[in-house]
């Protein structure tokens, strides 16, 4: 863990192959300045924006980590990996080895998308909403649908259209606290007026695309 710390990747592939167990090991992190939680290796190196090659040989030393929660946030390293700007390859090696890991909550009730979305991660947004397409009707507790946070975000045109395709009563929920809608989001939040996404975001819902549709067989 005090190499991915330090990230000092060479070295850490190194131990992970010499001492395969130490992959599960858990270590007590301060990860926000303010909590404390408990991460194995794994959880480290997906929020450190660590290499493909460590994330890889982490899986293949302890899959079982993939599906595995860290004691406060209750997030897998799915999260942490959309959190900090893993790349797409990232997220589809922990998805071979947790499918169900890009639709689980973590403590805000936020899945990976809102996290990918926040972070304008445009090619693993891309990914997770065409294999998890169920993802865009996912409310975090305040209430967040991933297209509030796309409208906030101020994402390219593309994703909000597919967002309000796949879940178009989404332009109509609003948030828990705030009350507002995802237009209302976009204009208060929004970095720049865009009249294209104003108009998109005020159109009336359509039928859903939802209904029968099951999530893609492969990556």
């Amino acid at each position: 863990m005090e190499l991915i710390v330090k990230e000092d990747w060479l070295a850490a592939i190194q131990r992970v192959d010499n001492y395969p167990r130490e992959a599960q090991k858990w270590s007590q992190i301060g990860f926000d300045g303010v909590h404390n939680t408990q991460f194995l290796p794994l959880h480290q190196a997906c929020s450190s924006n660590a290499p493909k090659e460590l994330i890889i040989h982490l899986l293949e030393a302890y899959p079982k980590a993939a599906k595995t929660r860290d004691s406060y946030y209750r997030r897998l390293p799915v999260h942490y990996a959309c959190l900090k700007h893993e790349p797409e390859e990232v997220i589809r090696a922990l998805d071979s080895q947790y499918p169900k890991g890009p639709m689980e909550p973590d403590l805000m009730g936020r899945i990976p998308l809102h996290y990918a979305i926040f972070e304008e991660e445009t090619a693993v947004i891309e990914a997770l909403i065409v294999e998890f397409p169920r993802g865009a009707t996912i409310q975090d507790k305040n209430g967040w649908l991933p297209l509030h946070v796309a409208a906030r975000m101020g994402s390219p045109i593309h994703i909000i259209k597919k967002l309000i395709e796949i879940y178009p009563a989404s332009i109509n929920v609003l948030t828990k606290k705030e009350r507002m809608t995802p237009f209302d989001c976009f204009l208060k939040f929004g970095r720049k007026f865009d009249s294209e996404m104003s108009n998109i975001l005020r159109r009336r819902p359509q039928r859903s695309p939802l209904e029968g549709l099951s999530r893609s067989k492969t990556w």
